[in-house]
């Protein structure tokens, strides 16, 4: 038996209540309220006080296409409203561990969106940071970001990036790195002055070991140039980040050109000793040529 029956609220206010018996026969219980319509137009399914326009009780929420594939399952799906903010948990409808989870901010908190595989022991926290909510963090639960995305920037390995691409580590590619170079995307272009093979002589080529290595190929000695004594020979060729620390680092790329054009300076100066040594020669092999004619005319 089902019924659908008006609830007086008074001053003219009410209910549409739906409801069906919790079993069949002749000895089956009075009917149980399913569903209520309220007078302000909120539906509640399992709830009869519903604050929502659709406000589910306890149990899960399926939508499905009826063809037993493209099944969406929101599976206990819990909404708490608590001090220290907004909770929205999903748990698996077959074991009910939760499986994803929405933290909204309260004062001073984060947004937080947790993703978890429970049997694999795996977590993975998603972050809009509370006090600069332009970052969003990857991270696992309990570690340090790994993944860090802000309105201009992407940091792995740090929370704080300083270019478009700040890497904490080492960098592999499976194919080439290069850098735009068209002519058409350049304007005044001038050929390098000359003294870079002076300039090449005043660098310090170093050993060192990073004092917090952020992986494994980081540990170990190391081998580079230090950025402040850089600055102070190739001044371009150096970076200052705009953090706290103004943390200063090497465009390697650019003391690679200035050893180009130093190489290129020294090979020039090996061949005008070259050539000075080629005539130094001549001359030496014409003055043997007179010493010998003045010897054979000796008497």
């Amino acid at each position: 038996m089902a019924k659908i029956y008006g609830l007086d609220s008074g001053s003219w206010g009410g209910n549409l209540v739906f409801a069906t018996k919790t079993s069949t026969g002749s000895s089956a219980g009075a009917p149980v309220e399913r569903m209520r319509l309220d007078n302000a137009g909120n539906l509640g399914v399992g709830t009869m006080a519903p604050s929502a326009r659709l406000h589910v009780g306890a149990g899960a929420i399926l939508v499905d296409n009826g063809s037993g594939d493209g099944t969406v399952r929101a599976g206990a799906i819990t909404s708490e409203f608590t001090p220290g903010g907004n909770y929205i948990n999903g748990a698996d409808p077959q074991d009910g561990l939760r499986n994803m989870s929405l933290v909204a901010a309260g004062s001073g908190r984060p947004v937080i969106l947790t993703l978890r595989n429970t049997y694999a022991s795996q977590f993975w926290d998603i972050v809009m940071d509370a006090a600069d909510s332009s970052k969003l963090k990857f991270a696992q639960i309990n570690h340090q970001p790994t993944l860090t995305l802000t309105d201009s920037a992407v940091g792995i390995g740090t929370t704080a990036p300083v270019a478009k691409l700040d890497v904490a580590g080492n960098i592999n590619a499976a194919g080439s790195v290069t850098q735009n170079s068209d002519m058409r995307l350049k304007t005044d272009v001038a050929a390098l002055p000359d003294g870079a093979l002076d300039q090449v002589l005043r660098l310090r080529p170093v050993t060192f070991r990073w004092k917090a290595p952020k992986d494994a190929e980081m540990e170990g000695r190391q081998t580079g140039l230090i950025a402040q004594e850089t600055e102070a020979v190739l001044p371009d060729a150096v970076m200052t980040a705009k953090d706290k620390a103004g943390t200063k680092s090497i465009k390697y790329n650019e003391v690679m050109v200035t050893m180009l054009k130093a190489l290129q300076e020294q090979q020039s100066l090996i061949q005008r000793q070259e050539k000075s040594l080629r005539d130094q020669q001549e001359i030496i092999r014409a003055l043997q040529g007179r010493v010998e004619q003045l010897e054979a005319r000796r008497p």
